[in-house]
């Protein structure tokens, strides 16, 4: 066998202004060829080429690339992408089968179905009854184009992620068996109405923990090949957003069935997924007296990890006001005071307009503080699994105001990860508060705080929904209108049990 292998992956927030352009995969890296095999190691791609070895296949590494969450993607940006991948495919033929590591949810400008659009490109090459497994994240919106285009789709399974290495092994042995046994996975697949708030979506307890039971207790079933669900990435402002299962099985009545079932507990539990914040002013006041710490605030309406622009004022600025007297961590994304600080120099005194440039919630904060690093950015973040996830903030300075320290950059940060301030010379453990721009993932890797704060802040990512100006989702979608609009939808998937 010869089997190709591709990562494409960015997570798109259609309300931050920044567009995701080519430069914002490339500062994240960007390999195209036998350098994937030695130099890209995330999790689905090392899983691919293990299982891929372990069977003795060659392997045909077309390209591998991933940006940071971020605004919608230029047009060029998503042509370019195709036209990497699908000529690096043509240099690979013949072939004998195709994995791809993509996200699901990324949004270009004019394709609001990028991954569709890509997977769409590859069919043509190799044609209708070519096997292509793809991986997805949890958050990945599905929808026709996409399973059109591809024979299996696999989704992670855990939130946190911490199981992309496991995903990208099912997908691998899946293609296998595929091949080998000459299997048509038939599809049961239900598209739901609704967007939920990632803060209370832990596959590790409450209602997302019980709807993955089900779709674990569906692999004991000798009729299914494999079952995702995707409660799909909510700011996305798109016709085809919505929360999906998706079932393939070798028995197209056994796939739906679980499809529906499955579909319907989750229409059941939307309402356990609402999320209880702390007003801001508690919230820093809870912080900053807490016997312990440190103290996580998770200021998942302005996460990166979302999406979101990452540099909201607003926490900043009410830490300043209550003057809190204890050491505190916190990120802010500005290019330009980044490069002011930089030109500024260690050690100097700066008075600037920090933040407020993007996120439409806040304003520029009036600041005087001393810049006390400076970096390029460059970084390492060591994620679950083994796997290693190059990043590159740009240029990237520390600004210390009296006990709080800001760690500003030109490009995002990992919203969830403890390497952003280690890398500047901090020590989240050693501070009373550590902000983090995440509304969930970051739970993996603080598993040392003393105690989490969810703060009631505005922002791009807000897990209250009704303050973003949502103008695409078709309607009637939950939790925007009532229940009674729904009638006609829970009739359906009655019947398709």
């Amino acid at each position: 066998m010869k089997i190709a292998i591709a990562q494409i992956k960015q997570e798109t927030n259609t309300f931050n202004p920044i567009k995701t352009t080519m430069n914002t995969f490339l500062n994240s890296g960007f390999e195209r060829g036998q350098e994937i095999l030695s130099k890209f190691n995330t999790n689905e791609l090392r899983a691919f080429i293990t299982i891929l070895r372990k069977a003795g296949a060659e392997i045909a590494p077309l390209m591998a690339t991933h940006a940071q969450s971020g605004g919608v993607a230029t047009y060029g940006t998503i042509e370019g992408m195709a036209e990497h991948l699908t000529d690096s495919l043509k240099e690979e033929l013949p072939i004998d089968g195709i994995l791809l590591a993509l996200h699901g949810a990324m949004v270009a400008e004019r394709v609001s179905d990028a991954e569709g659009y890509l997977l769409e490109r590859v069919r043509k090459i190799v044609g209708p009854e070519f096997p292509i497994v793809v991986t997805f994240d949890l958050h990945a919106c599905i929808t026709d184009r996409k399973i059109n285009n591809s024979t299996a789709i696999v989704g992670y399974r855990t939130a946190p992620h911490i199981d992309l290495y496991e995903t990208g092994e099912r997908a691998a042995k899946l293609l296998s068996r595929i091949m080998k046994e000459r299997i048509r996975p038939q599809v049961g697949f239900i598209k739901l109405p609704i967007i939920l708030p990632p803060e209370n979506a832990s596959t590790e307890e409450g209602p997302l923990k019980q709807l993955f039971d089900l779709i674990h207790s569906s692999d004991q079933d000798e009729n299914i090949l494999c079952s995702s669900l995707f409660p799909v990435q909510p700011w996305l402002d798109i016709q085809e957003s919505g929360s999906s299962v998706l079932i393939y099985g070798l028995d197209k009545t056994a796939a739906q069935r679980w499809a529906s079932r499955i579909a319907e507990e989750l229409w059941n539990k939307k309402d356990e997924f609402r999320v209880v914040r702390t007003p801001l002013e508690k919230a820093i006041d809870e912080a900053s007296s807490h016997v312990s710490k440190p103290v996580v605030i998770a200021d998942s309406a302005d996460s990166t990890n979302s999406g979101a622009p990452g540099d909201s004022t607003i926490l900043l600025s009410e830490m300043l006001r209550q003057k809190i007297q204890c050491e505190a961590l916190i990120t802010m994304v500005d290019p330009h005071v980044a490069k002011l600080c930089a030109e500024t120099g260690v050690g100097r005194q700066v008075s600037l307009e920090l933040g407020g440039k993007r996120d439409i919630f806040s304003r520029p904060l009036k600041v005087e503080g001393k810049v006390r690093t400076i970096f390029d950015g460059q970084y390492v973040v060591s994620g679950h699994g083994g796997q290693s996830v190059p990043w590159n903030t740009g240029i990237t300075v520390v600004l210390e105001i009296k006990n709080i320290k800001i760690v500003i950059t030109e490009f995002p940060s990992s919203g969830s990860h403890p390497a952003v301030y280690r890398t500047a010379g901090l020590e989240p453990k050693e501070a009373q508060i550590v902000v983090v721009k995440s509304p969930r993932g970051f739970r993996a890797d603080y598993s040392f705080a003393a105690k989490v704060i969810i703060p009631e802040t505005p922002g791009l990512a807000t897990p209250d929904f009704k303050q973003l100006p949502y103008k695409n989702l078709p309607r009637p979608f939950y939790p925007f209108d009532g229940e009674e609009k729904f009638q006609n939808l829970m009739k359906e998937l009655g019947k398709s049990q």
